[in-house]
């Protein structure tokens, strides 16, 4: 049964994932490993942080934290003893060796208060594979009254021995009129509303400040492309593939940068070899040049989906980037394969995430859709 709805005011929607974390709470019967999945830019980290304060509260009210007892002031404090975080840190979104440790050194420590002990792990797949060793003993044996709660948005990432400890609940994407209002309460009057609610997915984490960025510039990229063959024709398609790549090794050096100054670090800090960080890191790296590169991807997604829809004569509300509109049908007019390139795009999205060439694979990818 849906149990209190109002939990979790701060989350919006979700009203399944609430009704079972409400439900683990009303009962006491709390499993002592929570998965929250989610795609990039949904609310994970901020319900698994209620979560975890509602399960520190000393008098939970209706299966939520009452925010008046000494626990919820320390918690919402970010100060409580019984509560640590483990996130990743930096551009490269790496999991710091001594937060790490630091995180093993608390599951052993006995509670200060008398209720649970609680770990916000967050992007756990970023955790290192001897330190999910490590943390896959403690969810297979956990202390008493010691609670996991984890995020992240690839499940793949992780050991399935871990995903097979815990209990795992997906959040998905919000409602449009949902992600409106809260376009209208949180971001500037000045913003196009319809364009963030298109922009987000359905995930309003994407239209923070950093990540809106990123999608900004992706979707600059594959448009100045697309502008360009409609003005240019095939002869601009030879410099698209260039376009991408550039950008792409701007990023990757701007990472290794990162990288090699935390290596620096770690080998002063350790004495030591450092060559499994290093490699942990480097596969970091191009995990995320992976997903600037799928971002930019998504992008032409959206726009041979536009195009799909201008030539099947939908209205203009279906489409993903209304503001583009111009453009869209100047290409829907000469591109003649919208469909099939649709296919072609996913075979090349998927490859790229593997271990397919980058360049040639955009190279066949740009020089089939737009011939």
């Amino acid at each position: 049964p849906l149990l209190n709805l109002m939990q979790y005011p701060e989350i919006l929607g979700q009203n399944r994932v609430k009704s079972v974390l409400s439900g683990a709470v009303a009962s006491g019967n709390i499993h002592h490993a929570w998965l929250l999945t989610g795609a990039s830019g949904s609310q994970t980290t901020d319900l698994a942080e209620a979560f975890a304060r509602t399960l520190l509260c000393e008098k939970p009210v209706h299966e939520q934290a009452c925010k008046n007892c000494e626990s919820c002031r320390l918690s919402f404090q970010d100060k409580h003893p019984d509560f640590f975080r483990l996130k990743p840190r930096g551009k490269i979104r790496q999991m710091k060796m001594e937060d790490v440790r630091d995180l093993l050194k608390f599951i052993s420590l006995k509670a200060f208060f008398p209720g649970y002990k609680v770990m916000v792990i967050e992007e756990a797949e970023r955790l290192p594979r001897e330190h999910a060793n490590s943390l896959l003993k403690s969810l297979e044996e956990p202390p008493p009254k010691t609670i996991f709660i984890l995020t992240c948005s690839k499940v793949s990432g992780l050991l399935p021995t871990i995903i097979s400890r815990c209990q795992t609940l997906e959040l998905e994407p919000l409602p449009e009129e949902m992600v409106l209002e809260w376009v209208k309460k949180n971001l500037p009057s000045s913003v196009d509303s319809d364009m963030m609610v298109k922009l987000s997915g359905g995930h309003i984490g994407r239209l923070k400040e950093e990540n809106l960025q990123k999608i900004l510039k992706a979707r600059e990229i594959a448009f100045s492309i697309l502008e360009e063959w409609v003005e240019k024709g095939k002869i601009a398609v030879l410099e698209a593939t260039d376009r991408v790549m550039s950008h792409l090794d701007k990023e990757r050096k701007n990472l290794e940068k990162e990288m090699a100054a935390e290596l620096k670090k770690m080998k002063q800090a350790e004495g030591g070899k450092t060559d499994k960080a290093e490699e942990e890191m480097a596969a970091q790296t191009e995990g995320l040049i992976k997903q600037i590169l799928d971002d930019i991807l998504n992008v032409f997604s959206s726009i041979l989906r536009d195009i799909l829809f201008i030539q099947e004569s939908f209205s203009q509300d279906t489409l993903l980037n209304p503001d583009k509109k111009a453009v869209l049908e100047k290409a829907s007019r000469i591109l003649h394969n919208a469909d099939s390139s649709f296919m072609m795009l996913d075979r090349t999205r998927r490859g790229l995430q593997r271990t397919a060439n980058q360049k040639l694979a955009l190279e066949s990818f740009f020089l089939q859709v737009f011939e």
